[in-house]
């Protein structure tokens, strides 16, 4: 036999060899996983999810299968929380009920700057230069600064972009003159689709894709004014391409193999500070005749006006860290309302019972045939559509909520979390947790009537004579079979009771604690109106409706927002005759 040729147990040997490192790794690391579960590890740390590649850990599977890696480890450690290896850094993943209110009852102890600055630099292309003055700012997002933080005044950004957000979004005055604008704005769209569109059928490619040209327009318009579309014709479409590349820029593909994305990103940077320098010069921001008004077509809202003022201050911010910091909230008040709205009319569209049922319930909310006659405040007392919202949130929102303590010895349970590393908790698992949620009654064959990864519009609803109505998990529920036989039982819309009780950290679409979302109020109030005029203003049909009931959402962007619906529903649609 020739000498230069190997042997089977040779190539065996080196089979064996190239393994070894990959077996030697799952097998210690799954050792630890058991030891800290069980609570007999040295360490007060929590356990590590198994891996089995040396120096790369879980971060190739964390990164290309987001959604499947974390199933498994809710699967796996359900309520313990773990660590996972991403190359030489460490993060911890946490999940269930005891520990997500204690992270939000925590706020002090917390910190969300870690992420807040990968989505600065990473997501929305802050130069790194910039983002040193908020790696800078360790003072927090309260009044009264951390200890030991000698940050200015001036450039304590967290704390006045907070101050900024709780005042325009969370108070009457802002909020109240927001959601007029998108109103207008809206309104004015959908009248010129009408006349467009007219009194005969016509068809449309996408229901989402209708939804989402319509609304982002008044969107943006609401909370940046006017004359950023002016100067930026093209916006809309930059942006939603801007959106489609994030997970692959989040996911730190280098700018040599997807060009298109960064090119993307750096084309929207461009139409922001494009849109900044004409507002300069049209609108002082910090002129004292403007302090009480809350809208104006150069700068839009208020909170827009104020954000520039800060930066004013603050000569290391760029012109391009602007840009990025005014695209990232751009994108917060697009990129997931958005989707939202499209799923609810994917959802009620689908069903016409549903649909008959919305439309009977928001008719008194309009004081004529005109969309813009809509009244916000009886609208938001629907019970039924605000059912179907919550349920659309409960469905698709699948953003990652996120911490970083800033005190030592941060217990979760019987765990210690090591300061300045990530906590993240995934709302996603939170909203599909059996043990918390109502998913009917059982049926005959045992499944359950309304299970947890199906909408039910009506799963927000409380109905007086039904005592298995309600959103959280009921004690023993009845058989389908006792359903039907049960006469008392009656589910009548005018006496539903919207509700959210019992769900305290299980349903949180928003996060929790002192970071829980500013715009959730203006974000709900969008939805539904998105919705009520859109129904109020069309009739709208899907060709294929067998087709839009199997509508799958596109779990690329999981972890980063809410999940949009993939593929086309076409639809025909017509001004309602009233």
């Amino acid at each position: 036999m020739d000498q230069g040729t190997l042997t089977t147990p040779s190539w065996l040997t080196i089979a064996v060899f190239l393994l070894l490192p990959f077996s030697l790794t799952y097998t210690a690391t799954l050792c630890l996983s058991a030891l800290g579960i069980r609570g007999t590890a040295i360490s007060e740390d929590p356990p590590p999810v198994p891996y089995c590649t040396p120096f790369v850990g879980n971060a190739l599977a964390l990164a290309f299968d987001t959604l499947g890696f974390l199933s498994s480890v809710v699967k796996d450690f359900g309520n313990v929380p773990v660590r996972l290896a991403l190359g030489s850094e460490k993060i911890y993943f946490i999940s269930g009920t005891e520990n997500l209110q204690t992270i939000f009852g925590k706020s002090r102890d917390l910190s969300t700057k870690a992420l807040a600055l990968v989505a600065l630099v990473s997501a929305h292309g802050m130069p790194p230069a910039d983002a040193k003055v908020y790696e800078a700012d360790n003072s927090g997002i309260h009044l009264k600064p951390l200890p030991r933080s000698s940050t200015p005044p001036e450039k304590r950004l967290r704390f006045i972009s907070h101050h900024h957000f709780q005042s325009e979004l969370l108070g009457e005055a802002g909020l109240g003159e927001l959601s007029r604008q998108f109103i207008r704005q809206f309104a004015t769209r959908i009248s010129e689709r009408s006349q467009e569109i007219g009194d005969q059928w016509s068809h449309l490619p996408d229901l989402y894709d209708f939804v989402k040209s319509e609304t982002f327009v008044a969107t943006t318009i609401a909370l940046c004014g006017e004359h950023i579309f002016k100067i930026n014709p093209n916006l809309a479409e930059d942006f939603w391409s801007h959106d489609s590349w994030l997970p692959c820029i989040l996911r730190k593909v280098p700018r040599w193999v997807v060009p298109r994305a960064f090119a993307s990103r750096d084309k929207n940077h461009e139409n922001i500070m494009k849109w900044h320098k004409l507002a300069r010069e049209l609108v002082d921001c910090s002129d004292e005749k403007l302090k009480d008004v809350l809208w104006e077509p150069v700068w839009g809202a208020r909170i827009m006006r104020k954000r520039a003022e800060m930066y004013k201050h603050v000569e290391e911010i760029s012109p391009a860290g602007r840009a990025a910091s005014d695209l990232g909230m751009i994108w917060a008040a697009n990129a997931n309302i958005i989707p939202s709205a499209g799923w609810c009319f994917i959802h009620i569209i689908a069903d016409p019972t549903l649909t008959a049922r919305i439309l009977e319930e928001i008719s008194p909310c309009f004081s004529s045939h005109l969309p813009e006659s809509v009244d916000l405040d009886k609208l938001s007392g629907c019970p039924l559509l605000q059912s179907v919202v919550a349920e659309v949130l409960r469905l698709n929102v699948a953003v990652m909520i996120n911490r970083t303590s800033i005190v030592p010895n941060f217990k979760l349970g019987k765990w210690t979390v090591q300061p300045d590393k990530i906590i993240l908790a995934s709302i996603y698992f939170s909203h599909r947790d059996k043990g918390c949620w109502n998913t009917g009654r059982k049926l005959d064959n045992g499944q359950q009537e309304h299970p947890l990864d199906k909408f039910w519009g009506e799963r927000f609803l409380e109905y007086p004579n039904d005592p298995y109505s309600g959103p959280s998990k009921k004690n023993g529920m009845a058989t389908f079979s006792e359903k039907l036989s049960n006469k008392s039982i009656v589910r009548n819309d005018k006496e539903a009771n919207f509700t959210t009780r019992g769900l305290k950290g299980v349903y949180i679409p928003w996060g929790g604690g002192a970071n829980m979302c500013p715009g959730r109020y203006y974000a709900k109030y969008e939805m539904c109106l998105v919705v009520a005029m859109l129904i109020w203003a069309f009739e709208i049909e899907f060709l294929d409706i067998e087709a839009a009931r199997k509508t799958k959402p596109n779990t690329a962007a999981f972890a980063i927002g809410t999940l949009a619906p993939a593929g086309k529903n076409p639809i025909r649609l017509r001004r309602r005759k009233f």
